[in-house]
Order: structure tokens, then C-alpha cells, then sequence
């Protein structure tokens, strides 16, 4: 398939394309109209079944108007067990409900053998197996005489909640959700009559027997409770239809003082109490209970009406979008198709149209491919020479470089030799001005030797001077001086040695204090000589230090002088490279502009314009040379 649909024409490709999204829109259109239609029918079926659950109500209306009549001939023959006279009465109508039995029965088999037999067969056989052992069973309890009333009732209640089964079958071949919510509501009338006849025949029976039983009581309260329970769903799904039931059980006063009455009797009713009497003010009990049950056949014509009435407008609105759909798709698919038709006009001219204008840009294309060739080239060897250029530049700043370095190198270390040698002169300094230090420090101690040497002389005079006195004071004293004389004279001569010690001390010292501020003199010279000695290497090596960052900076900037270089370098390279990429971008271009007239030969030909081809287009362009592509690329740098 693929293969064949490549080989058509372009018309043809585009109105097959065209004609799938129809294809589709047809399909889900055609989806739609079937839901739309069958719900349609659904709608239309669930019509049909309302109507035959109405027959089938009808005839549970007749059959159950028979089983009541027995229940009450039953109920009034539990109350008096031995009158003959209600026996015989009981026992009339035993052929009334066994009429309706077999007509029940026959409808029964005639349902199961219906299309929907399935429904009804195993409800079937279990309602005619229930009847068949109640009906005996009721009838015995009742001629028996044993049995309350209340239990008799409660077998004749089974037995209309079993024949309300076959109604309730119906529920299963409803179709839509409507359907069915208007079946429940239909289903739900029916059972609240159900209940409230129950109800009320226990009342009217214990009104004449003057109150219920046990058994009695608790069967009123259930189907009482029953019954309410029943008109709350009809308020809840179908307000409408329990609005009019309301009205017409309950809108007259008599209707309303009876529901009440009810309440009271389902609510508060105990056993051993008196049973309240009932007296209706506008007519009597039994008038107002056959109104209150005249008033269901409308109510069912109320709710018949109200769901054949919907489930008929919503049938309409199915149909109606099923004839709204079916114009709509027919309008759609025919402005489809004038629309593919004319998309397809339309389509082919342009296309012949791009196809000239392709094969004429396509002329152009390659003339500038030639000439970007050219430029590639050209761009290239300049490039290779701007390389080599800046190659040479590149070696020369490294030998500049090499030299500033050995320059920074020699530069720092004569920085460090200077400053080795400052820090040796103040060294000397420092030792030289400790040394004046000390010279000064001895001068003084001589001056202070001088000083005590002088007081040592003094005191040796004034020892002398008292010798002295103390030989001519033991002169005096004659022989008792004697030794105290020989004492005197050794202390003189001792003072007289001192002072002669003190004497050469005191020459000695002042020939050294001479020496030694002659030698201060001479450390002082000395000292100030360092000190600008000192000054000149701390200058020296401010100068070295100097040179030495003068040095460093220019080897820095060299530095990214290099940087700068290699920079240039890469960029000459990556240009060069460029230059060869867009010479084969450019050679690249001459085969795609070769393919491109391949394309537009084919489009032509899928056209079905064959060599028909508009004239070539002027050049924009002017011809250039071309390098041949066997030659190899200038040289990368």
C-alpha cells in the first residue's frame, strides 16, 4: 500500500487524504446517529412496557378485589365461629377467588413462554406453589375456630404481596434509568392501595368487633408504617405524583381527619384500650372509604400520564438529534468535499508555482555556494599567513621575555646582597656607638677613682697631722707616752706611705683618663664615618630594590604581552579552521543544491508537468572561481 500510494500523483494523494477525515467524520457521526437512535428506541420500549404494566395492574386490581372479598367474609367468620349463616357466606366466595387464581395462573404461564421468559419462569412457579398451600391453609384457619383473626389476616396478606410479584417482573425489562424511576413510582402507587386497604380492613373489623387483637394491632401498625414509608418515596422521586395523591385521599376534611384518625390507631393504640370510634362529618364511613379508593384510578392516570408524557419527550429529543445529526453530516460532508475539491485545485497550482520558484532560487543558491567557496579559501591562506606572523611575534617576545627574567633574577640579587650589607653596616654601627658607650662609662669611673684618690690623700694629711699631735702629746707625757709615741709614729708613716700611693694612683689614672679620652676621640671619628658609610648602602639598596620591581613589572607585562600573542594565536587558528569549515559547508551546499533540482524534477513529475519548467532565473551572483576540492586546505599555524 505504501508503495502504490507513493506512485500517485499529487491530486490524487490529496484527495485520498482528503477522503480519510470524511471517512472518519462519517464514522463517528455514524456512531452518534446509532446511540441517538437507540435510545430513541429504548425510550419507545420503556413506552410500551408502562402500558402493559398498566394491563398488568389492572388485572391485579380485579384479582385482589376477589382475595379482599374472601378476607373479609374470612375476618367476619373468625369473629363468630359458629354462624352458620357466615360459613355459608365465607365459603361463597371461595369461587369468586379461584376464578381469579386460574385467570392469574394462565397469565402467568402465558408470560413464561414471552421473549422475556426468562423473567418470569422461576417467578412463575414459585407464586402457583404458593397459592397452592396458602389458599388451603387460609380457608382452614378461618372454618377452624382456633385461630385469631389476626393470624387468618396475615395468610391473606402473604397472599396479595405474592400475586404483586408478577408486577414487580416488569421492573427487570426496563431500559433507561427514566423508564425505571417512572415504574418504581407507578409500582409505589400500587402498593400504597395495597397497604392501605390492609389497614383499612383491619380497622373496619375492629370497629365492629369493638377493638383488634395483638396479632390485629401489630398487622395495622406494620402496613400503616408500610404505607408511609411508600409515600415518602413518591415525595422524594415523584413529587408531582404524591402531590396529586394527596389532593385526592386527602383534600376534603373527612380525608384529612381519617389519615389522622389512622395515625393515632398506628401510633398509640395499646391492647386492653378502648378502640376509638370514627364518624366522618359530611357522610358516612363506608361513602368516605369508597371515595378514598374511587380517587386511584386517577392517580394512576396521573402517573401514567406524567411518565408516558416524559419518557414520549425524551424519546422526541433522541429523535430530533438524530435528524439534526443526519442534516448536520450531510451538510458537512458536502462542504467537505467542494472544499477538497477546490483545496485540491487550489493545492496543485501552488505547488507548480513553489516548484518554479525552487528551481530558480536553486540557480541563485548555487552561485553563491561557489562564491562562498572562493571566500572560504581565501579567508584560509590569510589566515595561515596572519599566523605565521604572529608565530614570529610570539618567538621574539619569548626571548625578550627570557632576558627580563634573568634581569628580575640578577636585579633581586643584588636587592638581597645590598640589604645584607646594610644590615652588616648597622651592625658596626651599633657595635661602634656600644664601644663610646663604654669609654665614656670608664672616663667616668676614673674621674671617680680620681675623686676618692683625692679624699684618700686628704684623710692621709690629716692622719699625719694627727700622729703628730698624739708624739708630741706622748712627749708630753713622758715615759707613760712612751708607746703610745712608738704608735703615733707608725701611723704616720703609714699616712705618709698612703699619700705617697694615692700620688702615683692619681698619675697613673690621669695618664689613662688622657689615653682614654684620646681613644673617645678616635671611636667618635670612627662612629660618624660608619654612620656614613651606613647612609650610603641604605641608599644603594633603596636604588637595587628599585631596579629589582622595576624589572619584575616589565617581566609581568611581557608576560601578558604573551598571553595577549597566544590569544592571537588561537583566534588565527579557529579562524583558519572556520574558513576551512565554510569552504566545505559551501561544497556541502553544491550537492544539497543538486539534490534540491532532484526534487523539484520529481515534484514536477508528480505534477504531472514533465519537462515543462519555467525559465531560469538571472543570476544574483557573478561567477567565481572554484578551488578544486582534491587541492589540500592552506596550513594550519
Amino acid at each position: 500500500m505504501p508503495t502504490r500510494f507513493a506512485t500517485l500523483s499529487l491530486p490524487r494523494r490529496l484527495a485520498l487524504l482528503t477522503f480519510i477525515p470524511i471517512v472518519g467524520l462519517l464514522v463517528v457521526g455514524g456512531f452518534l446517529l446509532r446511540t441517538f437512535l437507540s435510545g430513541y428506541r429504548l425510550f419507545e420500549q420503556d413506552l410500551a412496557s408502562v402500558a402493559v404494566v398498566r394491563g398488568e395492574i389492572a388485572d391485579f386490581g380485579e384479582f385482589y378485589g376477589r382475595l379482599m372479598a374472601e378476607r373479609q367474609a374470612a375476618l367476619a367468620l373468625s369473629a363468630a365461629p359458629a354462624s352458620l349463616a357466615l360459613r355459608e357466606a365465607y365459603r361463597d366466595t371461595f369461587a369468586g377467588t379461584d376464578d381469579a387464581i386460574a385467570a392469574f395462573g394462565a397469565k402467568l404461564n402465558a408470560l413464561a413462554t414471552a421473549p422475556n421468559a426468562g423473567l418470569f419462569a422461576e417467578r412463575r412457579d414459585s407464586i402457583a406453589s404458593f397459592f397452592a398451600t396458602q389458599i388451603p391453609a387460609a380457608r382452614a384457619a378461618a372454618e377452624d375456630g382456633r385461630h385469631s383473626a389476626g393470624e387468618v389476616f396475615n395468610i391473606y396478606l402473604k397472599l396479595a404481596y405474592n400475586g404483586l410479584l408478577r408486577t414487580e417482573c416488569y421492573r427487570q425489562i426496563m431500559q433507561t434509568p427514566a423508564g425505571l424511576n417512572f415504574f418504581d413510582g407507578i409500582l409505589a402507587v400500587e402498593k400504597l392501595q395495597l397497604q392501605e386497604s390492609h389497614a383499612i380492613s383491619l380497622v373496619r373489623h375492629g370497629l365492629k368487633q369493638g377493638g383488634l387483637g395483638p396479632d390485629e394491632l401489630t398487622i395495622l401498625r406494620r402496613q400503616f408504617f408500610a404505607s408511609t414509608e411508600s409515600e415518602y418515596y413518591l415525595l422524594k422521586f415523584q413529587p408531582d405524583i404524591r402531590a396529586f395523591f394527596k389532593t385526592a385521599t386527602r383534600g376534603s376534611d373527612d380525608g384529612a381527619a381519617f389519615y389522622t384518625y389512622l395515625t393515632a390507631l398506628a401510633g398509640s393504640q395499646r391492647d386492653g384500650t378502648a378502640f376509638p370510634a370514627f364518624a366522618p362529618k359530611d357522610e358516612g364511613l363506608d361513602q368516605l372509604l369508597a371515595d378514598h379508593f374511587a380517587a386511584y384510578p386517577g392517580i394512576y392516570a396521573r402517573a401514567y400520564g406524567l411518565s408516558g408524557g416524559q419518557l414520549g419527550e425524551l424519546a422526541g429529543q433522541q429523535l430530533r438529534r438524530a435528524l439534526a445529526l443526519t442534516g448536520a453530516l450531510a451538510l458537512v460532508l458536502g462542504l467537505s468535499l467542494g472544499g477538497s475539491l477546490a483545496l485540491i485545485r487550489g493545492t496543485r497550482g501552488q505547488l507548480g508555482r513553489v516548484a518554479g520558484d525552487i528551481d530558480a532560487d536553486s540557480d541563485q543558491l548555487q552561485a553563491a555556494s561557489e562564491q562562498l567557496t572562493a571566500a572560504g579559501g581565501q579567508i584560509s591562506r590569510q589566515a595561515g599567513f596572519y599566523a605565521e606572523a604572529i608565530e614570529r611575534i610570539s618567538g621574539s617576545l619569548e626571548e625578550v621575555s627570557q632576558a627580563a627574567e634573568a634581569n628580575k633574577e640578577r636585579a633581586s640579587a643584588a636587592s638581597a646582597a645590598s640589604a645584607r650589607a646594610r644590615e652588616s653596616v648597622d651592625t658596626g654601627v651599633a657595635a661602634i656607638a656600644e664601644v663610646e658607650r663604654a669609654m665614656n662609662s670608664a672616663r667616668a669611673s676614673g674621674q671617680q677613682i680620681t675623686n676618692v684618690i683625692s679624699r684618700i690623700d686628704a684623710i692621709s694629711s690629716q692622719t699625719n697631722l694627727l700622729a703628730l699631735n698624739a708624739a708630741v702629746e706622748a712627749g708630753r707625757a713622758g715615759a707613760a707616752g712612751a708607746g703610745f709615741a712608738v704608735v703615733a709614729e707608725e701611723v704616720r708613716r703609714l699616712a705618709q706611705r698612703c699619700s705617697a700611693a694615692a700620688r702615683e694612683t692619681a698619675e697613673l689614672i690621669g695618664r689613662s683618663s688622657r689615653d682614654n679620652a684620646a681613644a673617645i676621640e678616635r671611636v667618635e671619628d670612627l662612629a660618624g664615618r660608619f654612620k656614613k658609610v651606613s647612609s650610603s648602602v641604605h641608599d644603594v639598596h633603596e636604588i637595587a630594590a628599585a631596579i629589582s620591581g622595576n624589572f619584575a613589572q616589565q617581566a609581568a607585562s611581557i608576560g601578558q604581552i604573551n598571553v595577549s600573542v597566544a590569544q592571537q594565536r588561537e583566534i588565527a587558528q579557529g579562524i583558519a579552521a572556520d574558513a576551512r569549515q565554510t569552504e566545505q559547508t559551501a561544497l556541502s551546499m553544491e550537492t544539497q543544491v543538486e539534490s534540491l533540482r532532484g526534487s523539484v524534477e520529481r515534484l514536477a513529475a508528480v505534477l504531472g508537468r514533465g519537462a515543462d519548467q519555467p525559465p531560469p532565473a538571472p543570476e544574483v551572483f557573478p561567477a567565481v572561481p572554484r578551488r578544486d576540492p582534491a587541492l589540500p586546505a592552506p596550513a594550519r599555524a
